[in-house]
């Protein structure tokens, strides 16, 4: 940290205010007062008539346990710190003014409640888990302390364990699997799964997971509200006073009675409010949609813009919150999110609230919502992976995502790639359905789209001159905050790109590959060296000559810090190692092989090189010149192709050798249906997941009509493959099974049916040619 020690008052130079909330009672706030008055601070009383905070441009600091009070972005506008009640208490421990980072209320700092301490870990993944907790508002500790809110820890036999359990603290202690699961989803997920003493996720279970309970949905999960107002008398309106001295108009778009407004009306005077009849002189708006010359306005003028769902929420909790925290508290786009209006979509494994949610989100967004889900679907979205919808998305080749596609689509008012890993993420034995409703709205793309602002210099606020000595002194915590926090942002930013994310401490994962299509190397998981890279060397770095993948090579197992070494010295001369085989120019590997790496590469016809190329790389420090091609005649032989060749035919092919083709493949076949998966599509090809269901209406191999495919079609087998239909599976019982149920919905279709190995695809794609052969066929 950059904080260092003051020689005068601990709090001198902050002005403060403190935003009063249930879970910040009197006893406490009083005794903040206390402190920070000792400490030198000047206290900004919040004005009687409003609750605002008085001569808000002189606060450094506002102590909140939230963000929702009405003068949150006006705050993060002038740069003044919000901070929890810990950030004091942390400042009296450490004799000094500590990084108000690890303290903010944001809820987009997910882990700003977790003080987390490693226990056991290897150096790599405990430094890597902690960069992340660090720039997600959270705060690592060495020590175990009282204050510690979970150990991440690959077993409970260490000291830290021992403490929590004699002691009965209250302390969460969980895999490193958690942690990870959080960086790749972005969002904070029970621990549940993942808690000692006995984490569900180790052991086999094949029970539905349950729905944990959504209060964050609480208001907020339909933009619609109810017919009627709430019941008069009633305490809620007896006693409202969340909205005080503010002026509220009421759009024409909102299609409500006469009644219900004078409703509304009589209730909103009641504490302090006031309806107006001109929306320039209001300070709340209230609408339907985000159109109209009124909503323009208003939107433009910087006013509060919310519909009636918030106010009727607001009015219910007698609290504010921001109407900007809930997709569905800010009116809607008119007209959904364009391209939404030609989707289908189903919903899977989400209940109560989440579930309504979610339809609701479906709806506004502009696509057809389907109770049932059928083969013209487009999109399935599931809290998590099992079920039958699920496994009929992946015969039917349906979208399969969670919540957080549709949610950031309609944040960001346009559709965002399915191909997002956030989007694709299913924590194991976790429902989704417990992160519905924490996306906020994106104000900059809802500006953008509705209601653009007329380009013109912008005005700059001009501090007064007493003012200039506080400004000063509230800049240099400033500072040394961005300063602090530079390190452990770039830690985590290169933590959640690596490909295997944080390291899990040598634990296998389930469902190992078939050896024959893993790997032997780390590189999966990625490494992490105990020390930072200079910045200076970052900073000289050469632009990437060239991507490459490294296969079948274990130089690096169990040595991360060799491996990081090995990484920086081929990035300095141009080399960048990727884990991505679309992008690979050299592909290194010591014979030729059958992993996934290397057959998913061969598509697009990379350098391929011995070993003996990286090793005279890393001892010269340069690349050699015109290195020769991969010689490995007996593994020519015995794979039945030449590499020479191959190659050129995948620069003929150009990632379409299966293009027009659909395959399916069985669920159990060895090495997993993703890894074909991947082969078949890297290769223009679809793969569908076969399971048994009838029904079905399979896709024919479509004739070759784009004069851009070049001359790879005669590497496309035989004409009579039109009339086939290929399944690709294993041999053992349970994918026999399902051979006769193919075969018979492929003559229901006037189609061949032909069952084939494993070999034919993976030979396919080294070959880079389909060939017809009886060889591989399972069903003669």
């Amino acid at each position: 940290m950059a904080d260092e020690a003051v020689t005068g008052p601990l709090f001198d130079g902050v002005v403060f205010s403190i935003i009063p909330s249930d879970d910040l009672p009197e006893e406490r706030t009083n005794t903040l007062l206390t402190t920070l008055d000792n400490g030198g601070a000047t206290f900004r009383a919040l004005r009687d008539h409003d609750r605002s905070i008085d001569d808000i441009e002189t606060i450094t600091h506002v102590i909140s346990t939230h963000v929702d009070f009405p003068q949150y972005s006006r705050c993060l506008d002038l740069g003044i710190f919000i901070v929890k009640p810990s950030w004091v208490r942390d400042c009296l421990q450490r004799g000094r003014q500590t990084s108000p980072r690890q303290h903010s209320p944001d809820p987009s700092q997910y882990f700003q409640d977790v003080v987390l301490c490693c226990a056991d870990l290897p150096e790599g993944d405990a430094e890597a888990i902690k960069a992340g907790v660090i720039a997600l508002g959270g705060q690592p500790s060495k020590g175990m302390t009282k204050l510690v809110t979970h150990i991440v820890t690959m077993s409970t036999d260490n000291s830290k364990c021992k403490i929590v359990e004699e002691k009965g603290l209250k302390c969460k202690i969980v895999l490193p699997h958690w942690f990870d699961a959080c960086i790749r989803l972005g969002k904070k997920i029970s621990e549940k799964p993942y808690q000692f003493p006995e984490p569900e996720i180790l052991r086999r279970n094949n029970a539905s997971v349950r729905p944990s309970p959504t209060p964050q949905l609480t208001g907020a999960v339909s933009a619609t509200i109810p017919t009627s107002p709430p019941p008069s008398p009633s305490k809620s309106r007896k006693t409202f006073n969340a909205l005080p001295c503010k002026k509220i108009y009421f759009s024409d778009d909102l299609d409500i009675s006469e009644h219900f407004i004078e409703a509304l009306t009589a209730t909103l005077r009641v504490g302090g409010a006031s309806i107006v009849n001109n929306v320039e002189q209001c300070d709340i708006y209230i609408g339907s949609f985000r159109a109209g010359k009124e909503y323009v306005l208003a939107s433009q003028a910087g006013k509060e813009v919310a519909n009636l769902a918030w106010l009727y929420h607001v009015i219910q909790r007698n609290k504010y919150t921001s109407p900007l925290r809930k997709l569905l508290h800010y009116p809607l786009p008119p007209r959904g999110i364009p391209g939404f209006e030609n989707m289908r979509i189903s919903l899977s494994n989400y209940s109560g609230e989440a579930r309504l949610y979610v339809e609701n989100l479906i709806k506004y967004s502009g696509a057809e919502y389907t109770k049932t889900m059928k083969q013209d679907n487009t999109h399935l979205i599931t809290a998590h992976r099992s079920g039958e919808k699920c496994e009929a998305a992946q015969e039917w080749n349906i979208q399969v995502v969670n919540h957080l596609w549709l949610e950031e689509s309609f944040a960001k008012c346009v559709i965002q790639a399915t191909s997002n890993p956030r989007y694709i993420q299913f924590p194991t034995r976790t429902n989704l359905g417990e992160v519905t409703g924490q996306t906020s709205l994106d104000m900059k793309s809802v500006e953008r789209i509705f209601f653009p602002r007329p380009k013109s210099p912008r005005k700059v606020l001009v501090p007064q001159k007493n003012k200039a000595t506080l400004s000063a002194s509230a800049t240099k915590p400033a500072r040394e905050c961005l300063y602090s926090a530079a390190a452990d942002i770039a830690a985590y930013q290169k933590e959640t790109k690596r490909k295997g994310g944080v390291l899990y401490g040598g634990l296998r994962a389930s469902g190992a590959l078939d050896p024959d299509l893993s790997d032997g190397e780390t590189q999966q998981a990625g490494a992490k060296s105990s020390k930072r890279p200079k910045t200076t060397n970052t900073a000289a770095l050469p632009p990437v000559k060239y991507r490459m993948m490294v296969t079948g090579d274990d130089r690096w197992q169990h040595n991360s810090s060799k491996e990081s070494r090995d990484k920086t010295a081929l990035r300095q001369f141009g080399i960048l190692l990727t884990q991505d085989p679309k992008e690979v120019d050299i592909l290194v590997a010591p014979k030729l092989l059958r992993t996934k790496k290397f057959v998913c590469a061969i598509a697009g016809s990379p350098l391929v090189v011995h070993t003996s190329f990286l090793d005279a790389a890393l001892d010269e420090k340069r690349l050699i010149e015109n290195p020769p091609m991969l010689k490995d005649r007996d593994g020519e032989e015995r794979l039945g192709f030449k590499l020479a060749e191959s190659l050129d035919r995948a620069k003929q092919n150009q990632h379409k050798l299966f293009a027009g083709w659909s395959i399916y493949v069985t669920k159990d076949i060895k090495g997993g249906f993703d890894t074909y998966k991947d082969i078949i599509t890297l290769n223009g090809g679809v793969a569908l997941m076969w399971q048994g269901r009838t029904g079905m209406s399979f896709a024919r191999r479509r004739p070759r009509t784009d004069a851009a495919a070049g001359a790879e079609s005669h590497n496309q087998s035989q004409d009579d493959d039109f009339d086939c239909v290929y399944l690709v599976s294993g041999e053992s019982a349970v994918e026999a099974k399902l051979w006769p149920t193919f075969r018979k919905e492929a003559e229901k279709q006037d189609l061949e049916a032909r069952v084939v190995t494993s070999d034919w695809v993976l030979n396919a794609a080294l070959s880079q040619e389909i060939v017809s052969r009886d060889k591989y066929r399972l069903d003669k």
